[in-house]
Formats: structure tokens, C-alpha cells, sequence
């Protein structure tokens, strides 16, 4: 398959999203450009290279007044197709290959734009909000948060981290109605955040300009924003125009989606842990600095610190991120337990000295179940112990402030919330896997691998996952009768044989 035909494949066949297609085929012709052929005649023996040399071959060949930004684009653009071809049988597969530290980008590089400064078109969140629309999201938030609430129903209850999440999907609601629908910042409300006409708008330009497909992002705005009109503004009118939207075309976010292009095995994603950690044996080997930190926090007064400016809070962070992505292949809590988790509260020593973790009632996401509070217990994972006793003890104290109980933080000291989290696990699988898994796919990695080794086990799954049998014969039965006919003809051949054998003693 030529160049030229494996884009016109992946278009023909809808692998690209609309706004993709344009800049693809100008990075396809730039990339023949570089190798200095004809798309048209291009074989993959010429163009399906590892990427560390597309990169190198792109750097050396792209025009002098190329920005860092369109050298990104076009090598992004060039690994999703190739990428795309490997997926879907055009090219030959290539084995996933986990980064080295060596790959370690060291800090931003000339023409690098901080996030916040780019403009509305790429992030439309609305930086600076209104006092007066701040006021009232506060005032909902806090009534939210409060134990008893006369006339608030127990599922309007939200913890602190939730709120979280949805004052930013209330920050990106109000970018769009100032920087796309161009409403007067001062004058936006809450009640005209959710209203079914922006609501509408937001949607259409959602799928139409942004990402090309309704997402579960989109779907769960939209739940904040009904919850909000019906329990707090009292709109009901706005509410059901809502609710029709999610029953509605938004419904079909709920649809079991194809996963495999983001996939990664629990051996791969515990590798990608290993990776990260500051101090592994490959950057003990390679970097100077690794080993004076090390020796540094074996003997503080005998080995100075490499520089002055050297920060251990950045070695402390990524501690904790390859603590956290080994023990979610062990332990593929979700997420929420993840960001919840305290010491002394949820992880904490028995009276044997093991270490466990226990959740319990409105800390999971059933507080009730068979008629009792439910429960989830189990011993934190016996060969990542040395691990954890090393973060909390040398690491996590260097991030988390007086008070703070939380386990994982991130860089700044505070625990983290939904989307950074979600967004930590995609990036950091991406970077040294090239597949970015986020900490939800992994709890499907996990059934599914489990189930593949032990078919029809839904117990040992819904017992790991903190699931009933019925949800994992829900989401997995696909998995669970995999080798149903086999079983079932085994057990026939024995069942026949037997009947043979007594009619043959019955004529005898």
C-alpha cells in the first residue's frame, strides 16, 4: 500500500475526523516532499519508519521558518496514520516499545506557549469569571457540599473534589458563551448557562468544529447543567429540555465503544510505572544527578544535593505517579478512590503490621448493597510495600503540606481532581508507550485479561473491580462465553461417553 492509498483508505473509511482530513493530506504531501518521492509511488519499505526517525527525518528536512508548532502538527499528524495503518492491517505491526528516560523532554523549548495564553479557538475556558456569576456557582457549590439540606435530594450531595469538576465544566460553558456565542461576560448568569438554546449551540459546535463526535464529556456537562436547573434554579422547563437531550442523541455516548486502539496490557502499563520512576536502575546508570540524589538521601550530610536549584518535589511527584500506575494494575480501584485515598483513613496498618486499604458506604460509588453498608477491603499489593513505605516516608512529605492526609498528590501539593488524573494516566502511558491508557480503561484491562486466563470467573473479577457478578456479566459477558462452546462440548463428549459405557454393562 502505497502512501497516497493508505490516506485514501482511512478517509474513505471514516478513521479521520472531518477537520483532520486537510491538514493530513498537507502533511502527507510534505512528507513526500522530505523523502523526495511521489506519494503515489510511495512504499512503506520507504515511509513506514520508527517514529524517533520520522522525527529526526522531519527536523532535518522541514523549511527554516517552520514554527516548533507546525513541526509537531505535521509529526502528529504523520504517527496517527501510520499508526492507523499498523492498527488496521495495511502496514506490518510494529511491537510497542516503552520509552527511555533518555526521551525526557527538559522543560519547554524555544516558541513553546503556555496553555493559558493560547487563544479562545484552542481553549475556550473562561479565565477570569464574572464576581457576580462566581458568586452564585460558589453559592450553588456550597449548598451542594453541606450535610443536610432541607429539600435536596441525597444524589445532589457532591464531595469537594466533584465540585471541582463541575465548576470547570462551568468555566468552559461560560468560555464558549463569551468567546464563541459573544455574550457579554458581566451580564452571564447561571441560569443562562443553562439554557437549552446555548446548550444547543454548545453542542452543535461541540461535534460539528471541535471533536467531530459526541463525547462523554459533553454528556456529563450536560448532566451538571440539568441538575443545576431542576434542583437549584427550579427550572423545570429547562431541565426537561435537557433531560430530552440526554435521552436523546447524547444517549449513544453510552454505547459500548471500540477500545482496542487505546490499549495497552497490564505487563506494558506496569513497565510505563517502572519507567517513571526517578530512580530506576536505567537513570541510576545513565544520569549523574539520579545518583546523587540517591546517595544524598542516604546520607544527607555527607552528599550535597547536585545544585542549588535543585527541586526534590519533582522527584516526590513522580514517585508518586509510578506508585499510583503500578498499584491500578494490581488494585484498578476507580479513580475517585484513588483521588480520595487517605492515610490512616483508607490505607492504613492492621495489627499485624500489613498494610490495607478499606472504603466504606458513600465512599464508593454504591454506598448500599444486599440490604448493608458496603465495603471494599483488601491488603495494599505485598511487592509494592518496599514502594510505599519509601513514598510516605522520604517522598510524600516533601509535597503534601501541615494536615494534608491524602496519598497521591500532584506536583503543587494538592490532591488531585477528575480530569488532571484521567488526563496524568493518558499522557504519561502516551510518552513512554505511545497509547495512552487513562486509570478507568485500566480497570477494563484488567477484566479482560483476567477473563481470558479464567473464563466464567465473574467473582474473581467483580470481587477486584468492587463490582456485583450481575454488573460484570453486564459489561463482560462477551468475555464470559468466549469458551462457552468449547466447555459445553467437552462436557457432552463426557456425558456420552458415560451413557456409552452403562449401556454397554446393561447388554453385558
Amino acid at each position: 500500500m502505497t502512501l497516497q492509498q493508505l490516506l485514501d483508505a482511512a478517509i474513505a473509511q471514516n478513521h479521520l475526523k472531518p477537520t483532520r482530513v486537510a491538514p493530513m493530506r498537507t502533511a502527507v504531501t510534505h512528507y513526500a516532499a522530505m523523502l523526495g518521492v511521489d506519494p503515489v509511488e510511495c512504499l512503506p519499505a520507504v515511509y513506514d519508519v520508527p517514529e524517533p526517525q520520522l522525527t529526526a527525518l522531519v527536523h532535518a528536512h522541514a523549511p527554516a521558518e517552520w514554527t516548533r508548532r507546525t513541526l509537531t502538527n505535521l509529526l502528529n499528524h504523520l504517527q496517527v496514520l501510520l499508526r492507523l495503518g499498523r492498527e488496521r492491517g495495511w502496514l506490518e505491526p510494529r511491537d510497542t516499545v516503552v520509552k527511555s528516560w533518555r526521551d525526557h523532554r527538559d522543560g519547554p523549548k524555544e516558541g513553546w506557549v503556555p496553555r493559558h495564553e493560547l487563544p479562545p479557538k484552542l481553549i475556550y475556558r473562561l479565565q477570569e469569571m464574572p464576581v457576580s456569576l462566581e458568586q452564585e456557582i460558589q453559592a450553588y457549590l456550597q449548598w451542594c457540599q453541606r450535610f443536610a439540606e432541607p429539600g435536596r435530594p441525597h444524589s445532589v450531595k457532591k464531595r469537594a473534589n466533584s465540585c471541582k469538576t463541575v465548576y470547570q465544566a462551568l468555566t468552559r460553558m461560560a468560555g464558549f458563551a463569551v468567546h464563541v456565542q459573544h455574550l457579554p461576560a458581566e451580564l452571564l448568569t447561571l441560569r443562562d448557562l443553562c439554557d437549552p438554546a446555548l446548550v444547543h449551540a454548545f453542542i452543535s459546535w461541540w461535534v460539528e468544529e471541535r471533536r467531530g463526535t459526541p463525547t462523554p464529556g459533553l454528556r456529563n456537562m450536560l448532566i451538571y447543567l440539568e441538575v443545576i436547573a431542576r434542583h437549584w434554579l427550579k427550572e423545570l422547563t429547562f431541565a426537561k429540555a435537557l433531560k430530552d437531550l440526554l435521552k436523546g442523541e447524547l444517549a449513544v455516548v453510552d454505547a459500548v465503544r471500540d477500545k482496542q486502539r487505546r490499549w495497552l496490557s497490564l505487563a506494558q502499563i506496569d513497565a510505563v510505572g517502572q519507567t517513571v520512576y526517578p530512580l530506576n536502575p536505567t537513570r541510576l546508570h545513565e544520569s549523574w544527578e539520579a545518583r546523587t540524589i540517591q546517595r544524598h538521601l542516604v546520607d544527607p550530610t555527607r552528599y550535597s544535593l547536585p545544585s542549588a536549584s535543585c527541586d526534590l518535589t519533582l522527584y516526590a511527584y513522580w514517585v508518586g505517579v509510578s506508585l499510583m500506575l503500578r498499584f491500578l494494575v494490581r488494585r484498578p480501584l476507580r479513580q475517585r478512590n484513588i483521588r480520595d485515598m487517605q492515610l490512616q483513613r483508607h490505607l492504613y496498618r492492621d495489627h499485624e503490621g500489613r498494610w490495607r486499604i478499606r472504603f466504606s458506604g458513600e465512599e464508593l460509588k454504591v454506598a448500599r448493597r444486599d440490604g448493608g453498608v458496603n465495603r471494599y477491603e483488601c491488603l495494599f499489593p505485598e511487592d509494592l510495600v518496599p514502594w510505599l513505605e519509601e513514598y510516605v516516608t522520604i517522598w510524600r512529605p516533601r509535597l503534601a503540606t501541615a494536615g494534608e492526609a491524602d496519598v497521591f498528590l500532584n506536583s503543587k501539593g494538592p490532591p488531585f481532581t477528575a480530569n488532571p488524573l484521567t488526563g496524568l494516566g493518558a499522557v504519561t502511558t502516551m510518552r513512554f508507550a505511545r497509547v495512552g491508557v487513562t486509570p478507568h480503561l485500566i480497570r477494563d484491562i484488567f477484566a479482560t485479561e483476567y477473563l481470558k486466563q479464567y473464563p466464567g470467573d465473574a467473582a474473581g473479577v467483580a470481587k477486584r473491580l468492587g463490582n456485583t457478578i450481575q454488573v460484570v456479566y453486564k459489561h463482560y459477558a462477551h468475555l464470559l462465553d468466549q469458551a462457552a462452546d468449547a466447555r459445553a462440548d467437552t462436557f457432552l463428549q463426557g456425558a456420552l461417553r458415560d451413557g456409552d459405557s452403562h449401556h454397554g454393562t446393561r447388554q453385558a
